[in-house]
């Protein structure tokens, strides 16, 4: 199976808006049903091993400042 940037890219988005399941359809016509956080980041991996890249360390969360009360400014 040929997996391509676009297809890792998708299961990336997904990871990264923590949902849990959902459906991705490869560059190749193959749709990929996935149940759980847990065989996204499989498949990630997989695909990540067959376009030659280096594994994933992880998902990156940006946190909103305004949330956390730092608005930014120091005066």
């Amino acid at each position: 199976m040929a997996y391509t940037q676009t297809d890792l890219d998708q299961i990336r988005a997904l990871i990264a808006s923590g949902a849990a399941g959902g459906m991705v359809r490869t560059a190749s016509g193959r749709v990929i049903k996935l149940a759980s956080l847990a065989e996204l980041r499989s498949i990630r991996d997989e695909i990540e091993a067959a376009l030659g890249l280096p594994p994933s360390k992880g998902t990156i969360f940006q946190a909103s400042p305004r949330k956390y009360g730092n608005t930014g400014t120091t005066e």
